[in-house]
């Protein structure tokens, strides 16, 4: 599990925005609770990182990233 409010201090703010935007496209299907909600921006965020950048979002694969 990561914290979601420490990695966003790594976050591109415009991946993020992208992010958070593609969960409220996909909210409109189902049952969502905060958790889900999370989760999905979660992972289009770390989707489009590895997208624009060609590497992994380091939060996401080092469970020590932030020690």
């Amino acid at each position: 599990m990561v914290d979601f409010d420490r990695a966003m201090v790594l976050m591109d703010t415009g991946l993020f925005a992208d992010s958070f935007d593609a969960m409220w496209r996909e909210r409109g299907s189902g049952e969502w609770t905060d958790e889900r909600a999370a989760q999905c921006v979660w992972d289009h965020y770390c989707r489009s990182h590895a997208a624009r950048y060609g590497e992994p979002f380091v939060p996401d694969i080092n469970p020590t990233w932030d020690r």
